[in-house]
C-alpha cells in the first residue's frame, strides 16, 4: 500500500506551478510579439505545434532588447535537455523489456541496438516526408 501522501502533494503541486509558470511565460511573450507587430489578436501570431517552439517563440526572443543571443541559446539548450530527458526513459524501457525476454544478452549491445534503430527511424524526420507525418499526427 502506498503511504507517501506527502510526496504526491509535493510532485503535483510543483507540476502545477511549473505548468502555470510556463503558460504565463509563453503567453506574455507571444502577447508582446503581437503588440510589437501591431496586431490585436494573439492567434494571428501563434503557430501551433512545432511552429510555436521553432518559429514564434524564437522570433519573440530575437526582438528582446537585452542579449537576445543569450536567451536564444538558453531556450534551445532547454529544448535539447527536454528531448534528451524524454528519450532516455523511452530507450531504457525498450532495453529493459528486451533484456527481460533475453537475459543473457549484454546490456551495451542491446542499448547500442536500440539507439541505432531509433536513429534510423529518426532519419525520416529530416526529409520532406516528415511534414506529412506531422500533419497527420497533430
Amino acid at each position: 500500500m502506498f503511504m507517501e501522501k506527502k510526496d504526491v502533494l509535493i510532485v503535483t503541486t510543483l507540476d502545477t506551478c511549473t505548468s502555470l509558470l510556463a503558460g504565463f511565460t509563453i503567453f506574455s511573450i507571444l502577447g508582446n510579439l503581437a503588440y510589437e507587430s501591431g496586431l490585436t489578436d494573439i492567434a494571428s501570431v501563434v503557430q501551433g505545434g512545432t511552429g510555436l517552439a521553432f518559429i514564434s517563440y524564437p522570433d519573440a526572443i530575437a526582438k528582446f532588447d537585452a542579449v537576445p543571443q543569450l536567451f536564444s541559446v538558453l531556450f534551445f539548450l532547454m529544448l535539447y535537455t527536454l528531448a534528451i530527458g524524454s528519450t532516455v526513459p523511452l530507450t531504457g524501457s525498450f532495453v529493459t523489456t528486451f533484456r527481460d525476454y533475453y537475459p543473457h544478452t549484454k546490456l551495451w549491445v542491446v542499448t547500442l541496438g536500440v539507439c541505432v534503430i531509433g536513429f534510423l527511424c529518426g532519419l525520416v524526420y529530416i526529409t520532406p516526408v516528415s511534414m506529412v507525418f506531422n500533419k497527420q499526427l497533430c
